[in-house]
């Protein structure tokens, strides 16, 4: 047997296993998620993860299925990016994300926005009283990040700030396993 045949044969056993735990689970997903086509495509999502991941597939099936739960416990699509299914070694771990709880926010009646702040934009902070003001820099290299914010806004109204700096941020970084900071370091600060 070629190594080729070898790895599509583990490959098609993973992908029974993960498949197997969340049928099993299926019931529970289907409460969580809110309605069967919603679970349906939730399930089908994490299988296309699966698929197309083989970090996802090298996982335990039993904490696919369990990630799967909590994305379903939170209501986000997989699919578009409002969570992730993440590999830490042998575990998969749910990992929300910012546009899940920008749409959950919405669904609630505020308004959230986030962005990277370079050491060439215009940025000012202030906590009392709550002030945030940022220009980026249009035509600068925009590489060099100094800091990161969130902002709440409700009725049109900031509500709420966070902010955090460049050290924060190397901290995050340092601290993190997720090859995305390589990939995306704009979207994970």
């Amino acid at each position: 047997m070629s190594d080729s045949t070898k790895a599509m044969t583990v490959a098609k056993q993973q992908m029974t296993a993960i498949y197997g735990e969340l049928q099993l689970m299926e019931t529970r997903i289907v409460e969580l998620a809110g309605g069967t086509s919603q679970a349906k495509r939730l399930i089908m999502s994490a299988i296309c993860v699966a698929s197309d991941t083989p970090a996802i597939r090298m996982c335990e099936p039993k904490s696919v299925a369990r990630a799967v739960l909590q994305a379903a416990m939170t209501g986000v699509d997989l699919i578009l990016g409002e969570g992730w299914l993440v590999a830490h070694k042998s575990i998969c771990t749910f990992m929300p994300g910012y546009k899940g709880f920008k749409r959950k926010l919405a669904e609630a009646g505020y308004e959230l926005t986030a962005n990277v702040v370079c050491d060439s934009d215009d940025f000012t902070y202030t906590a009392v009283p709550l002030k945030l003001e940022h220009k980026p820099a249009l035509a600068a290299d925009r590489t060099k990040f100094t800091a990161s914010y969130a902002v709440v806004f409700r009725d049109g109204r900031m509500i709420g700030a966070q902010v955090a700096t460049a050290s924060d941020l190397d901290r995050a970084k340092k601290l993190s396993t997720s090859p995305a900071w390589k990939s995306w370091p704009d979207r994970m600060a």
